[in-house]
C-alpha cells in the first residue's frame, strides 16, 4: 500500500490530486492498443477540471506522441521508461539519462551471441541489427520503423538511451544472469527491468518511471503526492511508488497490485474511466 494514500481518501482526492499519468500498453488502451470510449470521454471531462494529464511509457517519443495526442497531454511525457521527461509539443528534453557506452556495448554483444532480438534506442533512432519477424512485430508495435545497421556492439560509437531485449522469459531470465557477471566491476550498475513477458529493458543506473515522475512533478510545479498513476507492469513500480494514489490494472503484474492502493478492471474494459469519474467525481 502507497505511504501516502491516507492523504487521498476517496472524499478528499477530487480537491487534492492535481495530476493524471498513465501508462499506455495494457492500461491506457486495450490489448490491441485501442482506446475504450469511456476512457477518452472521462479523461476529456477531466481536463475541465484543470487537472494535468500524462503518459508515462517505454515508448520513444515518435510511438507515444499520437497516444499523447489522443488524449490532449498537457503535462511532461516520461519516455524510455524515465530516462527522458519531454515536452509533448516538441520533444525537447527536460530531463535525461544515458547508458554508459561499455556497459551497453557489452550487453548488446552478449545479446547477439545468445541470440536474442535487441532494439537499439539513440533517443530519437531506432537501430536493430536486421529485420526479422521479430523486429516487424515490434515496428508494427511501436508505430515506428527501425534502421538496420548491422552488429549493434560495433555500430555503437555513443552513449545510448536505452536497449530493449525480445525474447522467451526464460532466455531473458539467462541473460539477466550471465550479463550481471560480464558486469561485475561496473559501478553504478545499468537497470534490468522486464517491461511485458517478453521484455527486458535495459535502463541508465536509477533510471526509472518513479524518477521521470519526480521530474516532470518538478516542471509541473507541484508534489508527486498530488499525482494518480495508473500502470500494471513491473516497470511501474517505481512510479506508482511515487504517486499519491496508484491504481492497478485488473491484467496487472501480481507485484504491481500488490502496492496498488486500488485494482480496477482489466484494460479491455471500461474500467480507467469508471476509476477516473468515481476518484475525482466527475458527473
Amino acid at each position: 500500500m502507497n505511504a501516502v494514500s491516507p492523504h487521498f481518501s476517496p472524499e478528499r482526492a477530487a480537491k487534492l490530486l492535481q495530476a493524471v499519468y498513465f501508462d499506455v500498453d495494457a492500461t491506457l488502451v486495450d490489448r490491441h492498443r485501442r482506446f475504450h470510449p469511456e476512457t477518452l470521454a472521462a479523461i476529456r471531462d477531466l481536463r475541465t477540471t484543470g487537472v494535468r494529464v500524462g503518459v508515462a511509457t517505454g515508448r520513444m517519443y515518435a510511438s507515444a506522441l499520437p497516444y499523447a495526442e489522443a488524449i490532449e497531454v498537457d503535462a511532461p511525457l516520461i519516455l524510455y521508461n524515465g530516462c527522458l521527461v519531454a515536452e509533448r509539443a516538441t520533444g525537447q528534453a527536460i530531463f535525461e539519462r544515458q547508458l554508459a557506452l561499455e556497459p551497453a556495448r557489452a550487453a548488446l554483444a552478449l545479446a547477439r551471441a545468445m541470440e536474442i532480438h535487441a532494439n537499439l534506442y539513440l533517443r530519437d533512432l531506432l537501430v536493430i541489427e536486421r529485420v526479422t519477424e521479430t523486429a516487424e512485430a515490434s515496428m508494427k508495435k511501436d508505430g515506428v520503423r527501425a534502421e538496420p545497421v548491422g552488429d549493434l556492439a560495433k555500430f555503437l560509437q555513443e552513449d545510448p538511451t536505452k536497449i530493449l531485449l525480445i525474447a522467451p522469459d526464460a532466455l531473458l531470465a539467462e541473460f539477466a544472469a550471465e550479463i550481471r557477471r560480464v558486469w561485475r566491476n561496473v559501478r553504478p550498475l545499468p537497470e534490468l527491468v522486464p517491461s511485458e513477458p517478453t521484455y527486458l529493458e535495459i535502463l541508465p543506473p536509477g533510471a526509472s518511471k518513479g524518477e521521470g515522475l519526480r521530474e516532470a512533478c518538478r516542471r509541473l510545479r507541484i508534489a508527486p503526492a498530488t499525482v494518480v498513476a495508473f500502470g500494471d507492469g513491473p516497470n511501474d513500480l517505481e512510479m506508482l511508488e511515487v504517486a499519491g494514489l496508484s491504481v492497478a490494472m485488473g491484467n496487472a503484474h501480481p507485484d504491481v497490485k500488490a502496492i496498488a492502493d486500488r485494482v480496477i478492471g482489466d484494460c479491455d474494459s471500461d474500467a480507467v474511466g469508471r476509476a477516473l469519474r468515481d476518484i475525482f467525481e466527475l458527473v
